[in-house]
């Protein structure tokens, strides 16, 4: 009896971690944790290095920026790696020196490297400008391109996210810059399923209003290209995701029909967000706001 009752404890033991292994995978499909913090973009044309304490000729390579003496500059930079070691930011700043000289096929070489060698989880190189700079450098070297047109030193960019997403494939933070980056050079297709996986990956613990960037990006796509079936269906599935968050959602939503101008739309959903919330100011003077804007029409 003994000997039974010391398996059956077993079993249950047993059954208890496996029970736990698929709660614990449950919810790891449900929620991803939160990112760590990463740095804010930023967007430039000319090199303009960063101060660095470990570089004695940071003085050296500003004046030759200024002067417009790039191979100066990119020496400078070759040294810099030497001396204190290589960094994403380092390469990137070597690419840009390389790609004013014209030298575009060494320029993406610096730039592809400053990916490769960015840390994960400890990012401090501005994805969104070293892909904008390849884009750049791709076109540049073709003749028949122009640097200054998005449309046609896309292809570069596309190359260049593909492998920074290769790089980071679950990372929340990554996704969602990457996303927003070609959100607002006007890109659509790409952006629509890299936005996607942005919000697949998302905290559970986000505060969609103020955070949701990813969200807000992919319905006002959405929206703007008036992917009717597609915003159904993202919208069912955050609102399957985030059942505590109808009302944020439904007001991202409802923002983005009213500033693309689709007021039917927009009207029916700030509707819904007053009927599950009374109470909402926002969507009183959302409706109200469009209520005098039709009268207006009239008169």
């Amino acid at each position: 009896m003994k000997h039974l009752r010391h398996i059956s404890i077993q079993v249950i033991i047993l059954l208890g971690i496996s029970l736990g292994i698929q709660k614990l995978a449950i919810a790891q499909l449900a929620c991803t944790p939160e990112p760590q913090a990463m740095s804010k973009p930023s967007f430039r044309t000319p090199p303009s290095p960063a101060p660095h304490p470990k570089i004695a000729s940071k003085t050296a390579i500003q004046t030759a920026t200024e002067q417009g003496n790039y191979e100066t500059v990119a020496k400078l930079w070759r040294q810099a790696i030497d001396k204190s070691g290589a960094t994403g930011s380092k390469y990137y700043e070597l690419g840009e020196a390389l790609r004013f000289q014209g030298k575009f096929g060494q320029a993406i070489t610096a730039y592809k490297t400053a990916i490769q060698i960015t840390p994960e989880n400890k990012n401090r190189l501005s994805y969104e400008s070293v892909c904008d700079a390849w884009g750049r450098a791709t076109a540049q070297n073709s003749e028949k391109l122009s640097a200054e047109d998005f449309m046609t030193y896309r292809p570069g960019v596309t190359t260049c996210v593909n492998i920074v997403l290769a790089r980071h494939s679950d990372h929340y933070a990554i996704h969602e810059r990457m996303g927003r980056f070609l959100y607002y050079k006007g890109q659509t297709n790409d952006t629509i399923q890299i936005l996607q996986k942005a919000i697949r990956l998302m905290p559970c613990n986000i505060d969609l209003i103020s955070q949701g960037k990813a969200i807000n990006a992919l319905l006002d796509l959405l929206i703007r290209d008036k992917q009717w079936l597609e915003l159904q269906q993202t919208e069912a599935f955050l609102l399957k995701r985030y059942p505590d968050h109808k009302l944020a959602i439904l007001r991202i939503k409802a923002w983005h029909l009213y500033t693309r101008r689709h007021i039917e739309k927009a009207t029916r959903a700030y509707t819904t967000v007053l009927e599950l919330d009374p109470t909402n100011k926002w969507a009183k003077a959302m409706l109200q706001e469009i209520a005098t804007q039709k009268s207006q029409k009239k008169t």
